[in-house]
């Protein structure tokens, strides 16, 4: 194993961890004898989907800059400047 010899008799015991619990792993820390059950989280491919969508490039419009009225923005939204 890669944690060292000994760990599974401490209690890591990688050959009972669930095809369907991806992510799921043991780790050993630094100074630290018995392994943690760990769990990095599982990002799909629906999810960066969604992700996608959320952060996609806003619109972006010219600010008008003239005091006196002239130009501006019209009543269907698009810049008459």
């Amino acid at each position: 194993m890669v944690l060292g010899d000994g760990v599974w008799q401490l209690g890591a015991a990688a050959h009972e961890i669930a095809e369907n619990t991806p992510g799921v792993a043991w780790v050993k820390q630094d100074g630290q004898r018995e392994p943690d059950r760990a769990r990095a989280f599982h990002v799909t491919d629906a999810a960066l989907a969604v992700l996608r969508e959320y952060f996609r490039p806003a619109e972006v419009r010219p600010f008008p800059t003239t005091p006196d009225g002239a130009g501006g923005w019209r009543h269907d939204g698009r810049y008459a400047g």
